[in-house]
């Protein structure tokens, strides 16, 4: 048997999928109602712009984000090099206590193309019910 997930989880984009030239700063996810979160991130293939991404959190949506400890992350966020020869997709989940989380994306080097980047936020396990 198979089971539907579709109504314990929530999906957010930090990231809109887009040619990106600058550091960006994802939308914060809300993760209140849910026990889990889940990173999706996403890469084409480099063309002349490297980017990290990493995962801030925050108690509150407008306050000061902070790097999520490495022990709140588990697996290895996927980063787009000058040898990232085809698209990419990577997965994280966040382990972490705050509310809300965002996603980082920090540019190297100078950039006249840029390179697609995304990132999705997947929140799991929800504990309300929505009526």
């Amino acid at each position: 048997m198979i089971y539907e997930e579709v109504t314990q989880k929530g999906v957010g984009i930090s990231i809109a999928p887009a040619v990106i030239k600058i550091d960006t700063t994802g939308t914060a996810f809300d993760l209140a109602q849910y026990s889990s979160a889940t990173i999706v991130l996403t890469a084409g293939a480099y063309v002349d712009t490297t980017f990290v991404f990493t995962l801030t959190e925050c108690d509150t949506s407008g306050g000061i984000y902070t790097d999520v400890a490495s022990t709140d992350i588990v697996g290895t966020p996927i980063s787009v090099e000058t040898t990232s020869a085809a698209a990419q997709v990577g997965i994280i989940g966040y382990i972490g206590d705050k509310r809300y989380i965002k996603v980082v994306a920090t540019k190297g080097g100078t950039a006249s193309t840029g390179s697609i980047i995304g990132a999705n936020i997947i929140g799991g396990f929800k504990r309300y019910s929505s009526a």
